[in-house]
């Protein structure tokens, strides 16, 4: 405490003394207040900040910005305790200290970059503190965990602010990488039943087709399709990065048109046949040297030989379907009804056609059969006789024979007679031209139209009248005899 001192002097010699005071007055120390301990993050600062005096002196001086101020800023790289003079006006000197830790910096990591597909995500992984926030935020399912799901449309860069458990911060960024993967399918197409077609798709390195079952190769870039119906086939193309895209290609399969050129024709040669075709809207004939026009649905065949035609019938859509049809050409027969003939009023005659299968003779006058080829013809007076002869495929001729019919001739022969024996009967016969009596017993003569008969027993005598055609009648006579008289 602040205190005055006396001193007496006293001279020895003398004995004389004498005295004088002197006071020390005691300062108080200066209360040296270097503030309270705090915490840093590697790399930032703090300001320090000391009280109790007028002058102030800090050691150690580095990382200080000022060492003789009271509020010095600190960015020491380490923790450091740094102590403070503080001196007052009197010149009084106390020391305090503070203690500046400095923590180090997480190391953050936001993990491995990624590559994605579109319209895939992946799992960003933040490590190396305790709480983290994300951005950019949109496409994250949450921006404020540790591991979080990234779904971007494009290729992006997200960057992970880590803070640990002293309040330290680092960041660090991951990149989303969008492996886009477009492919391109051949476009929709149409075809015909039965028809093939060959599919195409490009942008990616390995495809699978789906349907496979009416594919030539479901895994390759061009397939040879043969659809039995309509069908969409699916592609999926895959890059080398592994992402994929599908596409879509529509085979319409129209049916065949129904074509239809009837039923096989008959004609006989010379004659035409009206072909017909149905169920397309155009034609085409062959061989088409017989038609008429071999490119319209009803052209007219001429063949001269049985020919087997081919339409190939084109509908609306492109698609030909064909049939065929048989114009059987049949040879007109040659009908033959026999010579011209003559006969006797009532004699019949054979006639005989050849060269058909079947036979209709008209008139029907006087046959005894009108179809075949020899009937028994009785004409009552001349008559032609047309045939028509029925070959293959109803083809026919016709052929005329004449019968000539001649009248016979009017016999008329004498009465009968009675003679007696040795006597002779004159026998006359007329009409005709030819005569021939038999039996020839008793005649004089059996070729003349008069004989005289001298029978021995009655006898019937027959002549036979020809006349100038041939033509014979005949009539009888009786000369009856009787025995003479015995005297």
């Amino acid at each position: 405490v602040t205190t005055t001192y006396t001193v007496v002097i006293t001279n020895s010699s003398t004995g004389c003394s004498a005295m004088d005071s002197v006071t020390i007055t005691v300062n108080p120390l200066p209360v040296a207040d270097a503030g309270t301990n705090t915490s840093i993050c590697q790399g930032f600062n703090t300001t320090l900040g000391a009280s109790g005096g007028t002058t102030y002196a800090w050691t150690p001086t580095s990382g200080l910005s000022n060492s003789t101020i009271f509020n010095p800023v600190a960015s020491p790289t380490t923790t450091t305790t740094y102590s403070v003079n503080v001196t007052d006006a009197s010149g009084c000197v106390s020391n305090d200290s503070v203690t500046v830790t400095v923590n180090p910096i997480p190391t953050v990591s936001a993990g491995p970059d990624l590559g994605l597909c579109p319209g895939s995500s992946g799992t960003l992984n933040g490590s190396g503190a305790t709480s983290y926030v994300w951005s950019p935020g949109a496409t994250l399912n949450d921006s404020t965990i540790a591991s979080t799901v990234a779904t971007p449309a494009v290729a992006t860069t997200y960057i992970v602010i880590g803070t640990d458990a002293y309040g330290c911060v680092n960041t660090a960024t991951v990149s989303v990488t969008v492996n886009g993967l477009v492919i391109t399918a051949s476009a929709n197409t149409s075809i015909c039943d039965g028809v093939s077609t060959t599919l195409g798709v490009t942008g990616g390195l390995t495809y699978v087709w789906s349907p496979a079952g009416s594919l030539s190769n479901s895994t390759i870039a061009n397939p040879v399709a043969t659809p039995i119906g309509t069908t969409t086939y699916t592609v999926i193309g895959t890059a080398g990065s592994g992402c994929a895209d599908t596409a879509f290609v529509t085979v319409t399969v129209n049916p065949l048109p129904p074509v239809n050129a009837g039923t096989s024709l008959s004609i006989c040669i010379g004659s035409t046949a009206n072909l017909s075709v149905t169920g397309a809207t155009t034609y085409m004939w062959t061989p088409g040297g017989a038609l008429n026009d071999s490119t319209i649905s009803n052209p007219i065949s001429s063949a001269t030989a049985t020919t087997l035609y081919t339409v190939y019938g084109t509908d609306g859509n492109g698609c030909t379907a064909s049939d065929t049809i048989s114009v059987i050409v049949h040879p007109i027969p040659v009908a033959n009804a026999g010579p011209d003939v003559s006969t006797c009023l009532g004699s019949p005659v054979t006639l005989g056609a050849t060269g058909g299968g079947t036979y209709s003779w008209s008139p029907a006058t006087g046959l005894s059969s009108t179809t075949i080829p020899n009937p028994v013809a009785t004409p009552s007076a001349t008559t032609t006789y047309t045939v028509t002869v029925m070959g293959s495929g109803f083809c026919s001729s016709t052929s005329q024979v004449t019968i000539t019919v001649n009248p016979v001739p009017v016999t008329s022969s004498s009465p009968d007679v009675s003679i007696c024996s040795s006597e002779a009967a004159v026998l006359t016969a007329t009409g005709g031209t030819t005569y021939l009596w038999t039996p020839s017993t008793g005649l004089s003569s059996t070729t003349t139209a008069t004989t005289t008969a001298s029978p021995a027993v009655p006898t019937m005598y027959v002549v036979l009248v020809g006349n100038a055609a041939g033509c014979t009648d005949r009539d009888t006579v009786v000369v009856n005899v009787s025995n003479a008289l015995v005297l």
